[in-house]
């Protein structure tokens, strides 16, 4: 098995694949933080994707995984490969998108996980089959978005099989207490699914949601216009709360506390999306 390591620069995610994800619980914020915003370096370019690890906020980029304490700056934590896709909603973190620079590895590549918060990661399966744009998984339940085929692939063994659904959405979000209940976002509107994924429909009456994120409390949503709508009932009712300025690229949840990339800042709650502080600035390519 050869790991793609924060360590080795040459170091590939090809071979086997590894054993699938096992599940377990997210890790959990301790408690609310707001600190001083600060400047990316000039390093940190195409932020795609967010996470909360406890206070730590993750970063997806271009040039690899970054995490970001409260009032520092971003430090890359993983080799630097485009991560495309990303979540760590279980103690295996998976990832998908391209290699870095120098890297022997196929274009796409496909599922990857971490059992150490990002440093190591090792190939799942899928390896030049896909890219997925949006991850997200419950239980042994995984649903992703794949930018080549814009389909739906479901995998309900952890990764190590997977199967298409003929359905484009745009961002998707699986209940973290319940691998049958996800929702996701399309053009028309959010649809929800009580299979896992397989069937969807539409959701009367919702807001025109693009982002989402799904932590145990609430299922939170942001518009194009950058609107935040929160639901706790699985997106059937929604509640509007704070907003902000420029277009939505990445969105995350957890607790009291999300974070929203528009325009170069990430921009972070602590009171559940009424209000927003600047967290990171100034990030490039956006």
């Amino acid at each position: 098995m050869t790991a793609l390591g924060a360590c080795s620069p040459q170091a590939v995610p090809t071979g086997p694949d590894a054993s699938p994800p096992d599940p377990a619980a997210a890790p959990q914020s301790t408690s609310s933080v707001a600190a001083a915003p600060v400047k990316a370096p000039a390093e940190v370019q195409h932020v795609h994707n967010l996470a909360f690890a406890k206070d730590d906020l993750l970063l997806g980029t271009h040039e690899g995984l970054y995490r970001q304490a409260p009032g520092q700056e971003p430090k890359r934590v993983s080799e630097p490969f485009d991560v495309m896709g990303f979540t760590n909603a279980s103690k295996r973190w998976l990832a998908s998108g391209h290699p870095g620079p120098g890297m022997s590895a196929p274009a796409d590549l496909g599922v990857l996980a971490s059992d150490d918060e990002g440093r190591m990661w090792q190939s799942v399966s899928l390896s030049g089959e896909v890219d997925f744009h949006r991850l997200t998984t419950s239980g042994r339940t995984i649903l992703g978005v794949n930018s080549g085929d814009g389909l739906l692939w479901r995998s309900t063994d952890g990764g190590a099989s997977w199967e298409t659904i003929d359905v484009s959405l745009y961002d998707v979000a699986l209940d973290p207490g319940d691998p049958e209940l996800a929702v996701a976002t399309t053009p028309d509107g959010p649809q929800s699914s009580t299979d896992g994924g397989r069937t969807w429909n539409p959701v009367a009456g919702a807001p025109l949601i693009a982002l989402l994120a799904w932590h145990e409390d609430a299922l939170v949503g942001v518009t194009p216009e950058g609107r935040v709508y929160t639901s706790t009932d699985g997106g059937r009712a929604w509640s509007a709360a704070g907003s902000v300025d420029g277009d939505p690229v990445a969105l995350t949840a957890q607790g009291d506390d999300v974070a929203l990339l528009a325009g170069d800042t990430v921009w972070q709650s602590t009171d559940g999306g009424e209000s927003f502080q600047p967290r990171v600035t100034d990030l490039a390519g956006h």
